[in-house]
């Protein structure tokens, strides 16, 4: 880490990609929570950078519909690669930029 001047905000290039990656097992209990009655048909991952909330979705509730939008296009294309190899469908992730028009 370099020594940088202080200043009145906040920086994380300290920190590894995987401190910003949700546990899946943590994505688990958000899908029991969010959907207990097991009916929820339509999911929406906005900023879903690797597209995990889908793979545990595939497997907590294979009826489910899942869509993830993503600002980066390097994630979305790995999490299309993976999702291809796991038999899911690649096109349900999109680069997308939520703070344009």
């Amino acid at each position: 880490i370099r020594n940088e001047p202080a200043s009145d905000h906040q920086t994380w290039r300290h920190l590894s990609a995987q401190a910003f990656q949700t546990p899946y097992a943590e994505l688990e209990r958000i899908v029991e929570a969010a959907d207990p009655g097991k009916d929820l048909r339509r999911w929406v991952d906005l900023g879903c950078a690797y597209g995990r909330l889908g793979i545990v979705l595939s497997r907590l509730r294979p009826t489910a519909e899942f869509f993830g939008i993503e600002v980066s296009v390097l994630r979305v294309e790995e999490a299309k690669r993976v999702y291809a190899k796991l038999g899911l469908v690649p096109a349900a992730l999109r680069v997308g930029d939520l703070t344009r028009e």
